[in-house]
């Protein structure tokens, strides 16, 4: 058995170049699109759903997917109007 504590603590450059690209979409998928989200939306950290949709837009500003998931956090927050364009 190796311990846990032989590979932290994890320095951050070295978890900045293990992101990828589309790791955001799919953690935005989690937070943004599980029935569990909708059905009991206290139940996600918001903040961290922020800053991942704020990373995306950075990295992929003309993405359709960015779009999708700007519309799908401003439904969360009760904004359906300004979800639909």
């Amino acid at each position: 058995m190796v311990p846990a504590s032989q590979y932290f603590p994890v320095e951050p450059e070295r978890i900045q170049r293990g992101w990828q690209p589309d790791d955001a979409v799919v953690l935005l998928g989690t937070n943004l699109d599980d029935w569990r989200t909708i059905a009991a939306p206290q139940s996600r950290n918001h903040q961290r759903t922020k800053e991942l949709l704020d990373r995306l837009t950075r990295e992929q500003p003309n993405a359709i997917v960015t779009r999708y998931y700007k519309a799908r956090w401003r439904m969360l927050l009760g904004d359906v109007e300004g979800a639909r364009p």
